[in-house]
This record gives structure tokens, C-alpha cells and sequence, in this order.
């Protein structure tokens, strides 16, 4: 169950929390370029013309950029890590459905889907990373003022 949004966060492991939020991000993105080096091989599979392989490629590519930030919006508005769990559900349906394509019209839904789920969780992604570091960067702490006392200002009082 996802916690609501304005729940109060616990504190954060940061190195499991980014090898967490790192995985799929790499797999979002690494999708886009890995099907180049197979085009042709399912071109011959699947006995598809040159349009329909332009858009197994382009279909993906479009739906992640234009999700991207109406999905940080969306995001910030209802909480990142249901959005971040929402796009890795979508982008993990979305690959499955890729694998078992048996035509080329259904590989290109399904990387439409893939595109749609990493367009979700890749805003997600960074600005869980940016919100669980800079919780560190700015606890209360004589060594964390902001701004820092230059030698034409003195220090002010916290």
C-alpha cells in the first residue's frame, strides 16, 4: 500500500534508495537505444516494413517526451512515489507485452506503453534522488547555513 502523499517520510537509506530508484531508470533508458541493435532481426521476425519499425522506435520515444512534465506536475501534485510505482507497473507491462508481440502492430502499442511508463517514472526518479538528498543538505546544524558568512558580512543569527 502507497502512503498518502502528505504522510510524514521517514527517514531514508540513501544507498538502497538510489540503487531503487536507479534500476528502472536505467532500464527506461536503455530501451530507447538496446532495440537499435535488434531492428533488424524483428524487422525479419516479424516481417515488418520499414514504417512500422520507424515507429517501434519513434513510438516510444514520443510518448516518454511528452509525458515528461506533465508527469513531474502530476508528481508533485499527488505524491512521486505512487507516480514512480504507476510508471514502473506501465513500463514493466509494457516490456512484457513487447517480449510476446507477435505482430509488429502490437511490438509498437507495447512500446508505446513502455514509453508512456518511463515518461511517469523518470521525473519521479530525479526528484525523489534531489528530495532524499537535499532532506540531508539542509538539516539544522551549526555547519548548514545558508547563506555562508562572507568576510564582508558577518554571520547572522539562525
Amino acid at each position: 500500500m502507497i502512503p498518502h502523499y502528505s504522510a510524514p517520510t521517514p527517514a531514508v537509506r540513501r544507498k538502497p534508495l538510489l540503487a531503487v530508484l536507479l534500476a528502472p531508470l536505467f532500464m527506461a533508458l536503455i530501451a530507447v537505444s538496446v532495440i537499435n541493435v535488434a531492428l533488424t532481426a524483428i524487422g525479419e521476425g516479424l516481417e515488418a516494413d520499414t514504417g512500422s519499425l520507424q515507429w517501434v522506435i519513434s513510438g516510444y520515444a514520443l510518448s516518454f517526451a511528452i509525458l515528461l512534465v506533465p508527469a513531474g506536475r502530476a508528481g508533485d501534485a499527488t505524491g512521486r512515489r505512487r507516480m514512480f510505482v504507476i510508471g514502473v507497473g506501465i513500463f514493466t507491462l509494457g516490456s512484457l507485452m513487447s517480449g510476446l508481440a507477435p505482430n509488429v502492430e502490437m511490438l509498437n502499442l507495447a512500446r508505446i506503453l513502455q514509453g508512456i511508463g518511463s515518461g511517469l517514472l523518470n521525473p519521479q526518479t530525479v526528484a525523489l534522488i534531489q528530495q532524499s538528498t537535499s532532506a540531508a543538505r539542509t538539516a539544522p546544524g551549526p555547519s548548514r547555513r545558508w547563506p555562508p558568512p562572507s568576510p564582508s558580512r558577518p554571520p547572522s543569527a539562525p
